[in-house]
């Protein structure tokens, strides 16, 4: 008697463990544009201050929007979404230049962002749906200053200095995703970043800079959602 309880109840409670355990499983590719590459931003307002306090022919930085690629893996459980990614920004195809005094000053800036998120998704329709989450990140970032006569800033004596660094932060997102196909959707998405300041020395220890503060990132891409409960 006992054991067909028990085989009654495995076969009844089986069905709603796959339906509840499973999930979506999704792999999504961004591209987009990061709004002034974090620190970046600072750095460069830093030296134009300093162009200003020294005087000359001055022809200040301007940071643009860089651009960002970023790879995600996403797990769906109803109204629950768990993530995590990879983003890569970089100044290679715009990098910011300035000049005081026929020296010109040219910045490189490159990051890798780990984000871990945590969120909600609101179902808009039977194939669109809001999102917004929130977790921490970690960020390894090289900033390189480059300079063509070196001597006209005594913070930044040599040709060249190199700045490495890691920093942790915490950022928020909000998206949208809709549905293309039974696998695929379109995906678009708002990240701000909110990241600890830190200040960073070069490698001969010779010039430091300031890592870290605020950033936002807008992205839209394609993401393949696979149905677990198979």
């Amino acid at each position: 008697m006992i054991k067909r309880l028990v085989c009654s109840a495995l076969i009844f409670f089986t069905p709603m463990v796959s339906v509840y355990a499973a999930g979506i499983l999704g792999m999504g590719i961004n591209a987009g544009v990061s709004g002034d590459g974090g620190s970046l931003g600072d750095v460069a307002r830093n030296l134009n201050i300093e162009m200003h306090s020294i005087g000359g022919a001055i022809e200040e930085i301007e940071v643009p929007y860089l651009p960002v690629l970023s790879l995600e893996f996403l797990y769906s459980q109803r109204a629950l979404i768990l993530g995590f990614g990879w983003e890569y920004c970089t100044s290679i195809l715009m990098p910011p230049e300035g000049s005081i005094s026929g020296n010109s000053i040219t910045l490189d800036y490159t990051r890798f962002t780990f984000p871990l998120t945590a969120g909600m998704a609101i179902p808009l329709s039977e194939r669109t749906r809001f999102y917004f989450a929130g977790g921490i990140n970690v960020s390894y970032i090289v900033t390189r200053i480059s300079q063509s006569s070196p001597g006209a800033f005594a913070s930044y004596p040599a040709d060249e200095h190199l700045f490495t660094g890691y920093v942790f932060g915490f950022h928020f997102k909000t998206g949208a995703e809709a549905v293309i196909s039974r696998n695929y959707s379109l995906v678009f998405e708002y990240t701000h970043y909110m990241r600890r300041i830190i200040t960073v020395k070069d490698e001969d220890a010779t010039a430091e800079i300031i890592m870290g503060g605020s950033d936002f990132v807008i992205t839209a891409g394609i993401r393949y959602n696979l149905d677990l409960a198979f």
